[in-house]
């Protein structure tokens, strides 16, 4: 194959990944990832004490530059988002936890004070991946509650939306991948300017 045919394929294929990372259902929740450095878009309720967002620690973020850290004693403390979506389609919930171990410890999740995921204790582990769906009802809340009296439990990036989440490049990755594109059209085009050359 011709590097020109060959630039061609790799943008089509690039142009077409491009389309369905956009198509991506966007996530109903604000700060899922805690990426503005604090709980904004998130109510505190219950055992708040040594609770709050954080860059690296026991474990960096699973998802950009911050982590939500959870450390309550004695009791469960809860943070909790309610959003809008649309009556009787199916939502999925996905969200990573990592713990540092240690008993007494708990993570629950919940969608409107159903438990949809509850670990009691909490074993030592970095990033886990939690999935689940539930079907919407107009209006709905997510909470997620945490104990860890000994130690501390992570949470990251967390998503409410129609089907899983599909990462959309960052950035950097488009650059890349342009610079990449110029190269290699480049290329075509000399190799194209050297064949013409030879038939003259």
């Amino acid at each position: 194959m011709g590097k020109a045919k060959l630039f061609l394929c790799v943008a089509s294929a690039a142009f077409l990944c491009s389309i369905g990372a956009s198509s991506a259902s966007p996530n109903l929740l604000t700060n899922g990832s805690f990426e503005t450095g604090n709980f904004d878009g998130w109510t505190l309720s219950g055992n708040t004490g040594y609770t709050g967002v954080i860059g690296c620690s026991s474990y960096c973020p699973e998802d950009g530059n911050y982590q939500g850290f959870f450390g309550a004693v004695g009791s469960l403390g809860y943070i909790s988002q309610s959003f809008s979506d649309a009556v009787g389609t199916t939502y999925t919930v996905s969200l990573w936890e990592a713990s540092d171990g240690g008993t007494p410890s708990e993570f629950d999740v919940a969608i409107n004070g159903t438990d949809y995921i509850d670990i009691n204790p909490v074993p030592a582990a970095g990033y886990v991946q939690y999935t689940f769906t539930f079907t919407g009802s107009g209006t709905d809340t997510l909470s997620i509650s945490n104990q860890n009296d000994p130690a501390y439990q992570y949470v990251d990036n967390v998503y409410v939306g129609v089907g899983p989440q599909t990462a959309v490049p960052e950035p950097s990755t488009w650059a890349m991948m342009l610079l990449g594109f110029a190269g290699l059209g480049f290329a075509g085009y000399r190799s194209r300017r050297a064949s013409l050359g030879a038939l003259a």
